[in-house]
């Protein structure tokens, strides 16, 4: 571990958006955006490294095959992802048995938590060294319960400080 390297977990949505985005219909403003968060990450130079919840990767395999995408597409997608998966900062890492328990626990506190994101969320919070989940679903960002057990594991020393849940890490300029 290279000193003050700063782990980035990422949601299906930024990944989604640099693989797919010439793909799938017109690139709309917040796909723009969620691909030049992933990429600005991807290529900085500084000690960012992208942290990708297998779940996640899953969720892409899956929408892959739902999409009714052209030959020329389904490449250009490919490559993007053998892209991605080649740089040598960017991590597939799966579930730890306490990413279960938290994400049990955090949809148990908020009804309106979705599972898959949940899980996403509960990887960043388990891996004491990460420092944001970059995830733009607003019911993530202002759940109470999340903030409790971020919190929570900051308080019993799991987490060494607080995770930031946030849209956007490098800012446009």
């Amino acid at each position: 571990m290279t000193p003050n390297m700063r782990y980035v977990y990422v949601d299906t949505q930024y990944i989604h958006a640099f693989i797919f985005f010439n793909s799938i219909a017109r690139p709309n403003e917040e796909k723009r955006f969620a691909k030049e968060q992933f990429n600005s990450i991807l290529h900085r130079q500084d000690n960012f490294s992208l942290k990708i919840p297998m779940v996640a990767m899953g969720e892409i395999f899956n929408n892959i095959h739902r999409k009714d995408l052209t030959d020329q597409d389904n490449d250009d997608i490919i490559r993007q992802l053998l892209h991605m998966m080649s740089v040598d900062k960017v991590d597939i890492v799966p579930p730890k048995l306490e990413c279960f328990e938290v994400t049990t626990d955090l949809l148990s506190r908020d009804n309106r938590l979705d599972n898959t994101d949940t899980l996403i969320v509960s990887q960043a919070l388990c891996d004491p060294l990460s420092t944001y989940l970059l995830m733009k679903d607003q019911k993530v960002i202002r759940s109470a319960a999340i903030q409790d057990v971020n919190n929570e594991l900051v308080e019993n020393g799991t987490r060494l400080k607080p995770l930031n849940i946030t849209p956007e890490i490098i800012k446009n300029k």
